[in-house]
């Protein structure tokens, strides 16, 4: 108990004192200490000020420019509990978790709020829920390539930070992550986005995926409205629902050629979003895939539409189909107001309902030879169309799996096929 009383008034004395770092006097009975005539800077030119191990066996090192280092074993509540942290946490303005951190407990650092950097080393695993919540001054992290899992909320409200970059050993991401970082403007990411692990950073401006992310989870980035700069991973096989679903400043869309498949309302009410390219190895597309994208001007498009895919794109114009397409799903282009011309490739062999639904401007449709089905009422609303054309003939027509209410039976619009064969 001595020891540890000494070495507290002798660390408040240093921290406390307006003199420019001397060098401090080492009782010889001290042991854990070093001598006066060689301090322990910790290689950083700082004096060791106190040397401790806490009742749980963790080893506590405070330098006198606020610089803590805790090694040999997992953080504990008992760590930030203890009477040396409750003293100088106000003073600690770095953190260092050095070797045989394993893991830092739920909360262990919330509303540090003047911890500025903080180095998370090889050994440490686990970051538990909010562990560092409330960290308003922390504006450095450097993640070591041991950590594999971040728990839900660990960094949200630090609204110092600018930048965060995740290594490729993590496992699983929690829930908002940096939940409230209203200072983050770019993320490197090299594991997995888990289930809205970025929702709402209203700040950020640049994601960079690595080639190790496979997958970016459900929500994982909606609503970070002010997104611009996506660098999409070149091994990317999923993402999921609502993934980047209202963020309003992406402007231009090129996805992965690995991209297997996308989640329902993935890129929806993305409203400045006026390009967009899909390659041809998607799948599985999900239904209002960019749904309400407003201001969506032009579309290439290599995978099956999904359901309302592109429904209320009012600015839509040009739309280029290939010959992988082999359906278009409901609704998919309803609403599409700017659309003028339509011509579906040879490979499409479904049209569901309502596909063309008040497409006010379409004038001309073409039908591929290659179709087999029609859906209810795929054209109705289309009142600006003045040819309806099928590629095949007559007679291969008739044999076109068509729904009772295929055609439209709005006043002033075309009811059957107006030409058919290759010419107008």
């Amino acid at each position: 108990m001595k020891k540890l009383l000494f070495c507290l008034v002798l660390a408040a004395c240093v921290l406390l004192s307006g003199c420019s770092k001397p060098k401090p006097t080492w009782s010889t009975g001290l042991e854990a200490a070093p001598s006066a005539t060689e301090p322990d800077t910790g290689g950083l030119g700082a004096f060791l000020v106190c040397d401790e191990q806490l009742d749980d066996g963790v080893q506590f090192q405070l330098y006198d420019d606020g610089r803590l280092v805790l090694s040999g074993g997992d953080i504990l509540q008992s760590v930030p509990d203890s009477l040396l942290f409750q003293m100088y946490q106000d003073k600690i303005t770095s953190l260092e978790l050095g070797d045989g951190v394993g893991v830092v407990a739920n909360g262990a650092f919330s509303g540090a709020s003047k911890l500025q950097k903080l180095v998370v080393g090889s050994s440490v695993r686990e970051i538990g829920t909010r562990a560092f919540s409330g960290c308003t001054g922390l504006t450095q992290i450097s993640f070591g390539n041991g950590l594999e899992k971040i728990g839900d909320y660990a960094f949200s409200g630090c609204t110092g930070l600018q930048y965060a970059e995740l290594g490729s050993g993590i496992r699983e991401l929690g829930f908002y992550v940096f939940e409230g970082c209203t200072g983050l403007t770019s993320l490197t990411l090299g594991c997995d986005a888990g289930e809205s692990s970025f929702r709402g950073i209203t700040s950020l401006v640049s994601l960079e995926l690595e080639n190790t992310v496979r997958e970016v989870g459900i929500s994982a980035f909606s609503g970070c409205t002010a997104l611009e700069n996506i660098r999409f991973s070149g091994e990317l096989a999923v993402i999921g629902s609502h993934a980047f679903e209202g963020c309003t400043a992406l402007r231009n869309l090129k996805l992965p050629e690995s991209l297997q498949e996308i989640g329902d309302g993935a890129f929806a009410r993305c409203t400045g979003l006026t390009t967009a390219r899909i390659g041809s190895f998607v799948t599985a597309m999900g239904q209002e895939l960019f749904a309400g994208c407003t201001e969506l001007r032009t579309l290439e498009c290599d995978s099956p539409v999904g359901r309302a895919s592109f429904r209320g794109c009012e600015t839509l114009e040009t739309v280029t189909l290939s010959a992988s397409v082999t359906s278009i799903g409901a609704e998919a282009f309803s609403g599409c107001k700017k659309l003028t011309e339509m011509v579906l490739p040879e490979g499409v062999e479904t049209i569901e309902e309502r596909a063309f639904y008040n497409c006010e401007g379409l004038r001309r449709l073409t039908l591929p030879k290659s179709l087999k089905s029609v859906g209810d009422e795929f054209f109705f609303g289309a009142r600006s169309l003045e040819k309806l054309r099928y590629a095949g003939t007559q007679t291969e027509w008739s044999s076109v799996k068509k729904e009772p209410h295929w055609c439209s039976n709005e006043p002033g619009t075309v009811q059957n096929i107006t030409t058919f064969g290759t010419n107008w």
